[in-house]
């Protein structure tokens, strides 16, 4: 089975707006398994790159990734065959 990727824009408002490319990689591991990866792109000026001091964009957007990774998991596993 080939990996998967699903890739999609994220688009922010607030603090300032910008857009980056979030992408979950899926790659099957073993016969039940399924290593899923979560990457997050953005080009960063220097306002950016000095926010990024301040900021944590892990406690920013990882529980609404982590709400979405479990709402998956659900999905994956009520559809998999026994």
């Amino acid at each position: 089975v080939e990996p998967l990727a699903v890739v999609h824009r994220l688009e922010f408002i607030e603090p300032f707006a910008s857009v980056a490319t979030a992408t979950l990689s899926m790659k099957p591991i073993g016969d039940a398994e399924v290593e899923v990866t979560w990457a997050f792109d953005q080009a960063a000026d220097f306002g950016t790159k000095i926010m990024t001091v301040f900021m944590d964009m892990d406690s920013m957007l990882g529980p609404d990734f982590e709400k979405g990774l479990g709402k998956l998991e659900v999905l994956v596993e009520a559809d998999a065959v026994p």
